[in-house]
C-alpha cells in the first residue's frame, strides 16, 4: 500500500513525527490537514519514495479523518457518474474558459441582467456568458464571436484587480483571465481572418473556370498550414480591370476598428525578427522576390517612426507583390519558415492610415493657411478707403502751421521706441535676489512686531517668547532724544565709525577695527540718525558704518545711509547690516539675534 493510487489520486504514508499513516495526494498535501508532510517529499513517477505502510512492515495506525475523506469523494464520484456519465467536453477552436470565480463575479454584475445591453459590446459578452456552458469546476466555457466580449470580460477582471474587497480566488481568476487574454484575442482574430479567406476564396473559384488540359485535381500551393490555394491556370491572366477591382478590393478588406489588431500583429512580426533581418517572398515560381525589410516593418508599425521613405518601401513590396501574386495575395503575405505570418490585409491596413494620417495632416496645413489669408484680406478691407488707411501718416514739415511732434501728436506710430531692441536679463542679479529677500524678511518682521505688540497691550501678561522679542527689538531702537541744560558751545568736530563722544571708548574702538576696510560713517556729537531730512540734526552726508557702545562690552552696529539708519520706507539696510554682523562674527564677537535695524553684538572676553 506504498504505491500510489491513480483512480483516488491518493498513497498512504507516515509523517517525519509518528507512525499514523495519512493519505496524500500526487503533490504531497494531505486530506485532513495540509500542514503536515509525508516522510520523504519527493516523488519517483507513480510511487512515493519514503517509507509508507507495506503489508509486511510494522503496523501503522490509520488517520479517520483521512478515511472519511477518500469516503466523501468516492460518494461524490458515484453520485458525479450518476448525473453526468460523460466528462464535459474539452474547449473546441475559438471557445473561452473563464476561471471560475470570475464567471461568478460577473453572474452579479449588471452585465448579467441586461442593465448594460444598450452597448453592443455588453449585450455581445451577456448573450455569449448565457450560451455558454460549464467546464471542469466551476469554470464557464464561452465562444465569443469578436474581441469585444474578450475586452469587456477584460474590463470587469482589471476592476476586480484594483478592488480592496475582492476575495483572494477572484484576484487569481483576474489574474489568470489577464494572463491568457491576450491569446485568445489573437486566435479569434486569425480565425477571423481565415474566414475572410475562406469567403473571399470561394467566389474567386467558382468564378474562375476549369482549363479543358487540367483534370479536377489541380495540384496547389501551401501557402499557410491551415489554407491550400489553387493556382490558377496560365490561360487565365487577370485583365487590368481584374487587378484593379482585386486592388480595392484589398483596400477595402479591413475596417477602421482592425486598425489596433494590425498594428499589434506587425509588431508582433518585427519582435520576431532579428535586427537587420529581412521578409524574402516568392509568390509564384516565375514571380520576382518581394523584400520587406524589419526597419521599414519598425517604422511602419511605431506611428513614432514612421518615415516616407520607409512607407514608399513597403508600398513597392505589396505592389509588387500583388502584381504578381495574382488571386491568392488577397490572402496573406507568407513568409517561409516564420510564424506568425505577416497577413497582407495588415500591412494594408497600416498603409491606409498612414495615407490618412498624411491627408489629415496636410489639410490641416490648407486650412491654417486659407484662415491667415482670410485673415490679411479681411484686415485691408477694413481699413483700405478709411481715415486709418488715408489720413493718417507723417505729415511733410512745409504743410504743418506749426511744429508737430510725432512721437506725441501722431501716436506711436512713428516712435523709434516702439521697434528699437529691448534688452533682456539673461543672468541672474544676486543684488536684486538680496534686495526681494531682504525685503520679505522685513515684512515678515514688521508683521510680527505688530503681532507681539498686539499680544502685549491685551491687558493679560505676555508669553516668555513674545516678552523676549519685543526686548531685544527695543534694544536696538536708538537712544531717545533730551533736552540738555547748559552752556551752548558750538563743536563741529567728526570722527569716523562712532561719534565724537565715543572716539576713546575701548568697545566702540574695537567694533570700529573689526569692521576692516568697509566704509564708516562720518559724524558730529549733534547727528541724529533717526532724524528725518529736513530736521536741524539731520546730517544728510552721513555714510557708512556706525558703532554705538552700550556699555558692559556690548555695542549696536548701523548702517547709516543719507544720514538715515532706515530706508524713505523705514526698513532696515538687511543687506550692509548682514555684512557687518559678518565681520564681527568673523573677529570673534558674539551676535545677537532677532535684531532688525542695527546689529547687537558682544565683545570677545
Amino acid at each position: 500500500m506504498g504505491t500510489y493510487n491513480p483512480d483516488t489520486d491518493t498513497i498512504w504514508s507516515t509523517t517525519h513525527s509518528g507512525f499514523t499513516a495519512h493519505a496524500f495526494n500526487s503533490e504531497g498535501r494531505a486530506l485532513c490537514n495540509r500542514s503536515i508532510r509525508p516522510r520523504s517529499d519527493t516523488t519517483i513517477r507513480d510511487s512515493w519514495n519514503t517509507r509508507a505502510w507495506y503489508e509486511d512492515g510494522t503496523a501503522f495506525t490509520v488517520h479517520a479523518r483521512c478515511v472519511q475523506k477518500l469516503d466523501a469523494a468516492a460518494t461524490q464520484a458515484a453520485t458525479v457518474e450518476q448525473t453526468a456519465p460523460t466528462a464535459p467536453a474539452a474547449p473546441r477552436s475559438g471557445e473561452v474558459t473563464i476561471p471560475g470565480a470570475l464567471a461568478d463575479h460577473l453572474a452579479d454584475t449588471n452585465l448579467a441582467t441586461g442593465d448594460d445591453d444598450h452597448d453592443p459590446a455588453s449585450k455581445a459578452t451577456r448573450e455569449a456568458l448565457d450560451a455558454g456552458r460549464r467546464g471542469r469546476g466551476r469554470t464557464l466555457i464561452i465562444k465569443p464571436m469578436s474581441t469585444d466580449v474578450l475586452n469587456v470580460i477584460s474590463e470587469y477582471a482589471d476592476a476586480l484587480l484594483g478592488a480592496e474587497d475582492a476575495t483572494a480566488a477572484e484576484r487569481r481568476a483576474a489574474q489568470k483571465w489577464t494572463e491568457q487574454a491576450g491569446h485568445a484575442r489573437k486566435h479569434i482574430a486569425a480565425e477571423q481572418r481565415l474566414a475572410a479567406a475562406a469567403v473571399d476564396l470561394a467566389e474567386t473559384a467558382e468564378q474562375a473556370e476549369t482549363p479543358a488540359d487540367e483534370s479536377e485535381s489541380v495540384p496547389g500551393t501551401l501557402v499557410d498550414p491551415w489554407t491550400w490555394i489553387r493556382r490558377p491556370a496560365s490561360t487565365l491572366t487577370p485583365t487590368a480591370a481584374q487587378r484593379a477591382e482585386r486592388r480595392q478590393q484589398l483596400a477595402d478588406s479591413r475596417s477602421a476598428t482592425a486598425y489596433p489588431l494590425a498594428v499589434a500583429a506587425v509588431r508582433q512580426v518585427v519582435r520576431e525578427m532579428s535586427p537587420g533581418a529581412a521578409l524574402r517572398v516568392r509568390v509564384t515560381e516565375e514571380g520576382p522576390e518581394t523584400t520587406l525589410t524589419r526597419d521599414d516593418l519598425h517604422a511602419l508599425a511605431y506611428s513614432g517612426h514612421t518615415t516616407a521613405d520607409a512607407v514608399t518601401r513597403v508600398r513597392a513590396a505589396v505592389a509588387t507583390h500583388i502584381r504578381h501574386g495574382e488571386r491568392e495575395v488577397h490572402i496573406m503575405f507568407p513568409a517561409l519558415g516564420m510564424r506568425p505570418t505577416l497577413y497582407l490585409p495588415d500591412v494594408m491596413a497600416l498603409l491606409n492610415r498612414w495615407k490618412d494620417a498624411q491627408a489629415a495632416a496636410e489639410q490641416a496645413l490648407a486650412d491654417a493657411e486659407a484662415q491667415q489669408a482670410a485673415a490679411l484680406v479681411t484686415e485691408t478691407e477694413a481699413s483700405e478707403g478709411t481715415w486709418r488707411g488715408e489720413w493718417i501718416g507723417e505729415q511733410p514739415v512745409g504743410e504743418t502751421l506749426f511744429t508737430v511732434e510725432p512721437a506725441i501728436e501722431q501716436g506711436a506710430l512713428f516712435d523709434d521706441l516702439a521697434t528699437a531692441p529691448a534688452s533682456t536679463v539673461r543672468k541672474q542679479q544676486r543684488a536684486a535676489l538680496d534686495r526681494i529677500k531682504a525685503k520679505a524678511d522685513d515684512d515678515r518682521a514688521d508683521d510680527r512686531a505688530a503681532t507681539d505688540d498686539q499680544i502685549a497691550a491685551h491687558g493679560v501678561p505676555a508669553p516668555a517668547t513674545v516678552t523676549a522679542r519685543i526686548a531685544a527689538r527695543t534694544g536696538e531702537q536708538p537712544p531717545e532724544r533730551h533736552v540738555v541744560e547748559g552752556v551752548i558751545v558750538a563743536h563741529n568736530g567728526r570722527t569716523k565709525g562712532t561719534a565724537p563722544k565715543h572716539s576713546a571708548d575701548p568697545d566702540a574702538l574695537a567694533a570700529v577695527a573689526a569692521l576692516g576696510n568697509l566704509r564708516l560713517a562720518e559724524i558730529t556729537d549733534h547727528a541724529d540718525i533717526a532724524a528725518e531730512p529736513g530736521e536741524p540734526d539731520h546730517q544728510p552726508d552721513a555714510w557708512g558704518f556706525l558703532a554705538e557702545p552700550r556699555g558692559h562690552g556690548r555695542i549696536a552696529l548701523y548702517w547709516v545711509e543719507s544720514g538715515r539708519y532706515v530706508t524713505r520706507e523705514g526698513k532696515p539696510w538687511a543687506v550692509e547690516l548682514k555684512i557687518g554682523a559678518d565681520r564681527l562674527s568673523a573677529a570673534g564677537w558674539k551676535i545677537e539675534p532677532r535684531t532688525r535695524r542695527c546689529v547687537m553684538a558682544w565683545r570677545p572676553a
